[in-house]
């Protein structure tokens, strides 16, 4: 969040803790109902992750896909370059937003 705090243009590293407030609550944040980061996964299937170089989310996407491969799953994690927060739904406006969804086809495809 450090990093990408004054790149990411979509979720504001200076509202985070607002933001973690209005989800939490009193809630404790290792809750794995609350975080995936604190899950278990047992026979996961094969998952594939996208995160942006430049969003505050990158990090929470490498500790999420370490953490999946500890508990045994196939992960790839992909991280496009200098792509805003949930780039993926701005296709037709971003290039990289057509190469992130033909790569979720292809990872789907791969499956079968």
């Amino acid at each position: 969040m450090t990093e990408n705090a004054t790149r990411d243009h979509f979720f504001p590293a200076m509202r985070a803790e607002e933001l973690i407030g209005m989800i939490l609550g009193d809630s404790d944040p290792r809750n794995p109902n609350v975080s995936p980061l604190f899950a278990s996964f047992p026979n996961c299937p094969p998952v594939l992750l996208q995160a942006s170089d430049c969003e505050i989310l990158r990090d929470d996407s490498i500790r999420m896909a370490d953490h999946l491969r500890h508990e045994g799953a196939e992960v790839r994690l992909s991280v496009t370059q200098g792509a805003p927060h949930v780039w993926q739904m701005f296709d037709g406006l971003f290039p990289e937003a057509r190469q992130a969804i033909e790569e979720t086809g292809q990872f789907i495809e791969a499956l079968n």
